[in-house]
């Protein structure tokens, strides 16, 4: 039976209905399938969980012990199967991806940003919210924000190479499906997340630094009044001074960026008057 007509018949009996279908599952996660891809071997699995099992240096597949590359083909058939599925148990789905949810955040939360794992659950999670559609309203009542800022706000510039760098930029580019509040605005303005920001900004693909600069811009409430150190904000200014003049920002982004480069600098302004009023002259020039 090939998989587009086995997958047709799980969508068309009703008892499936009751929990997902192990065909829809990746073997390595157990967790129905966001992007399937075959391998070589001819086995099925979501393309994040397969990517992170390659490049832990796994050469074999985890069923047959058959050796893959990393070349991946796009299981249309069965992602068609998989879509039609969900349409018709909602729920079930919703429910599951709730459960899943939760679950995530937890590992991220309490998860170190070193460890081999961490990308796979960040990048997890962004397809997750992308993919099922969550609303920024439901999200919040499981405060995704103040666990990406708090896990943004651990990172070390130090670290910020290889996946390192990816996990970052996956943490930014998270925070475009999420609401920030006070609170989370608080939690961005420590110098670590500041640094890991601006070094985005600066340094990643240009898609990635646009999506920096629109996170600078969310959060440029309050005239910046929690930043307390010069440095950081003079950075973050020739971060989003660099970006803005990028031909691929739109006009809506420039706009913004330069509302939120006039308020940094005038909060640029409020800290050297303090520095002076302290009389710490060589810390100001």
């Amino acid at each position: 039976m090939g998989n587009n007509e086995k997958g047709r018949r799980l969508c068309n009996d009703k008892r499936m209905g009751s929990s997902i279908p192990k065909f829809f599952c990746c073997p390595l996660s157990g967790k129905l399938m966001m992007d399937p891809v075959i391998t070589d071997s001819g086995i099925t699995y979501d393309r994040t969980n397969i990517q992170q099992w390659l490049s832990n240096g796994n050469i074999h597949c985890s069923l047959t012990g058959t050796e893959i590359s990393h070349k991946l083909l796009p299981h249309t058939k069965l992602a068609a199967d998989i879509c039609e599925w969900k349409k018709l148990y909602p729920q079930l789905i919703r429910d599951a991806s709730q459960n899943e949810l939760q679950w995530l955040l937890h590992k991220i939360k309490f998860q170190d940003y070193r460890c081999d794992t961490f990308l796979n659950n960040i990048t997890r999670l962004r397809n997750l919210v992308r993919i099922e559609g969550w609303p920024p309203q439901e999200l919040q009542k499981f405060r995704p924000a103040d666990i990406l800022a708090d896990k943004l706000s651990s990172m070390s510039v130090n670290h910020i190479e290889g996946a390192f760098n990816e996990a970052a930029e996956e943490i930014i580019c998270l925070f475009k499906y999420v609401e920030i509040d006070i609170t989370t605005v608080q939690k961005m303005m420590t110098p670590n997340a500041l640094t890991m920001v601006s070094f985005v900004l600066r340094n990643s693909r240009v898609k990635r630094r646009i999506e920096a600069m629109q996170l600078i811009n969310r959060v440029a409430v309050g005239e910046f009044m929690f930043v307390d150190q010069i440095v950081y904000v003079e950075r973050v200014i020739k971060g989003l001074l660099e970006i803005a003049g990028c031909p691929l920002v739109d006009c809506n982004d420039k706009a913004s960026t330069m509302v939120t480069v006039r308020k940094l600098c005038r909060r640029g302004d409020q800290l050297k008057l303090r520095l002076k009023e302290r009389g710490c002259h060589k810390d100001v020039q």
